[in-house]
This record gives C-alpha cells, structure tokens and sequence, in this order.
C-alpha cells in the first residue's frame, strides 16, 4: 500500500535549485513538473528520471550525479521525518515535483528490503505509469 508524503519547503527549495541549475535535465527545454523514482537494486538504489513542460518532445529526463545526490536526500529526509508509526519501509519512492506550484510529494511503496528486486519486477509497468503528471 502506498503512502503519499508532502515535501517540506526547505527540502523542496533545495531540489528545485539543482534541478534549475543542471544543464542535463534542462538539455531540451525547460520542464514545469518532474518527476523520479527511487527504488533499491541488488543493494543500490537506481533511478528513473522524466520531466514534462509544453515544448518537451521526450519526456526521459537525465541528471547530473549531483542532483540525483538531492533525490536520494529528499525521499531519506521526508521518510525519516514521518516515519513514526508507517507499517514498513520503503522499497521504492516516487517523488512528483510540480515546478511551477513549487510543491512535492514522494508516494513510497513499502515492503521488505531484502525483497526489493521482487517488488520492482513485479510493479515496475506501475512504478513507470506513476511518473506521468
């Protein structure tokens, strides 16, 4: 079961700076919502990236390392903020970033770690169709 979770401003303000500021995302055009997803990964944790805005044609996003660095920190940091009394941890995340409103969100998929390459395979089409604004 998914648990939907606001970004706090500071953290959001932090990811919207290096997202502004990575000449990989912004590459094509500008994007007025992103979106990522964090999942583990034989013990690492990998990520799928898209943006979308008006005059984008591909909406696979790239990233600098950097930037996926601030990912990785937000959905750790909202998790770590409100994770008193959720019944499991994480296996995946999707963060939903809306540019223009200058707001976020990570839904979290919970499960078992040591499980996490089931749950990727099994929700993976699902995890993908999540990116979509």
């Amino acid at each position: 079961m998914p648990t939907t979770l606001t970004v706090d401003n500071e953290t959001f303000e932090a990811l919207v700076e290096k997202l502004a500021n990575d000449r990989y995302f912004l590459a094509e055009y500008p994007a007025d919502h992103a979106a990522f997803i964090l999942f583990y990964e034989s013990n690492t944790i990998k990520l799928l990236a898209a943006a979308y805005g008006p005059q984008r044609e591909d909406n696979v996003g790239d990233i600098h390392p950097k930037t996926f660095g601030i990912l990785k920190a937000v959905v750790n940091n909202t998790w770590l903020d409100n994770r008193e009394g959720q019944p499991g941890e994480p296996v995946a995340g999707v963060i939903q970033c809306d540019l223009e409103a200058k707001s976020a969100t990570v839904t979290y998929h919970l499960g078992n770690e040591a499980e996490a390459w089931r749950f990727n395979d099994d929700n993976s089409m699902e995890l993908r169709a999540a990116l979509a604004p």
